[in-house]
């Protein structure tokens, strides 16, 4: 499958994967040219350029490096590694190379995320006092949901705040700024053994009717943070919450107004500017993504490139 980039012609060449009846699955499903389940392939191919990373967390610090060193241009998925000290050698690495390496802090993309960005930034909410952020997800909520790598600290380097709260954290510090100081930390495991996987990867395909294992990571996750800035907020994080498929939201506090953001509605952004106002309206406002967000032309191509039919913005 080919698709044009901001005239940047790409083509999806090749699937890495050690199950080779997996990799023909994905390949088949997207459109890619080939499949391999050794990453040298990939290495020693001239004709790739970038290579996306998903990858377990514990394997970015032993992958990514020779991919770079390689010089190819790199997309990997969060976090970069199982802590901060792995994260610093992978950027190194890139940087030695003169790679691109970016890492998938998608949500930034969103139009109306992208507009609350710019409501803080140019001041028209004011001086920002507090905020809440959170990210619910329901990946894990069943019992019977099977014990992967995301579920084992020593190969996932965190739980709840590893996983989602790498997204929400990193929206703290795109629409607020960057976190100074964690005051406080509450880290919860709740299910503490789950079945034992029988077979796939990431959130397992496949869990054994008997054995069973521990969780030695944080399900629930409570932090109270500060930022450099001096705005003040809470962060709340869980991957066990049931009916909540996938929702990150942001809700900021300022001295001339606020606003909230819920991906839920990603279409939306809830707005309130003080100021004078009609007896009875002095209230928030719903704002609908439109031409004028941020990033509003990009979402509309993707959406007609998935609906196969063109998508008006004007």
């Amino acid at each position: 499958m080919d698709d044009e980039l901001n005239g940047v012609k790409v083509v999806l060449h090749t699937v890495v994967d050690p199950n080779q009846e997996l990799a023909e699955q994905v390949a088949g499903k997207y459109g890619f040219l080939h499949t391999a389940t050794d990453i040298q392939t990939v290495l020693d191919d001239p004709e790739i350029d970038a290579v996306s990373m998903a990858l377990p967390n514990r394997m970015y610090v032993d992958v990514v490096p020779k991919v770079v060193a390689a010089g190819k241009h790199i997309f990997c998925e969060k976090p970069l590694g199982l802590d901060a000290a792995e994260a610093e050698i992978i950027v190194k690495a890139a940087e030695e190379a003169g790679v691109v390496n970016a890492v998938g802090f998608s949500f930034r993309r969103i139009p109306a995320l992208a507009a609350l960005h710019e409501l803080v930034a140019d001041g028209t909410l004011g001086d920002i006092e507090w905020f809440r952020g959170y990210y619910y997800a329901d990946y894990g909520a069943s019992l019977e949901e099977p014990r992967s790598w995301r579920y084992i600290q020593k190969q996932s380097g965190g739980g709840a705040v590893a996983d989602i709260g790498a997204h929400t954290l990193d929206t703290v510090r795109y629409v607020v700024g960057d976190i100074a100081e964690v005051t406080s930390a509450q880290l919860t495991t709740v299910i503490t053994e789950r079945p034992m996987p029988a077979g796939g990867i990431g959130h397992s395909i496949k869990a054994s009717a008997t054995e069973r294992g521990p969780v030695d990571n944080d399900d629930i996750a409570n932090l109270s943070v500060k930022t450099a800035s001096g705005a003040v907020g809470n962060v709340t994080l869980s991957r066990i919450a049931c009916g909540v498929p996938n929702d990150l939201g942001i809700e900021v506090h300022g001295t001339k107004g606020y606003a909230e953001f819920s991906s839920a509605n990603m279409d939306q952004l809830v707005v309130y500017e003080s100021g004078e106002a009609k007896p009875g309206f002095d209230g928030a406002r719903t704002i609908v993504a439109g031409p004028d967000f941020p990033y509003f032309g990009t979402t509309a191509a993707q959406k007609s490139s998935a609906e196969g039919h063109p998508v008006e913005i004007a």
